[in-house]
């Protein structure tokens, strides 16, 4: 496993970026590859420079994350790339059930805290490039 995990942001709250960019940061083992104020400029950045995980929130002028979310996942390449979706949204259950197909967890940005998104982040990880059982 690398040494670093490679996080990209995806939130259109500049304080919310800062605060995100700032709990991770503080882990040696954790770098930011990129932060994206819109979807158009989240998708354009996992092109550019592909992260271990996306840390996502839904809410965004233009394209929003559940849109963000159906492009990677319609994309062979990011079929299986981990995303995290990080909300002050509250979802009604269909929404979840949408999520639940696409993303490896939800979390409210009222109940974060960096030890707890550190550990998500790196469980998330190992999980995803642990071999599947065979069902």
């Amino acid at each position: 496993m690398d040494a670093t995990l490679k996080v990209l942001i995806a939130d259109d709250h500049p304080l919310m970026l800062q605060g995100i960019r700032r709990a991770l940061e503080a882990s040696d083992d954790i770098d930011v590859v990129g932060e994206a104020r819109s979807g158009e400029e989240a998708l354009a950045l996992v092109e550019r420079r592909r992260p271990d995980i996306v840390l996502l929130d839904l809410l965004k002028p233009h394209l929003d994350g559940f849109a963000v979310i159906e492009r990677l996942r319609q994309d062979a390449r990011y079929h299986q790339l981990p995303i995290i979706v990080l909300t002050a949204k509250t979802l009604t259950a269909a929404e979840y059930a949408r999520l639940a197909q696409s993303v490896r967890t939800v979390l409210q940005k009222q109940g974060w805290g960096r030890d707890t998104l550190r550990q998500e982040l790196w469980g998330i990880l190992q999980a995803s490039r642990s071999p599947l059982p065979e069902g």
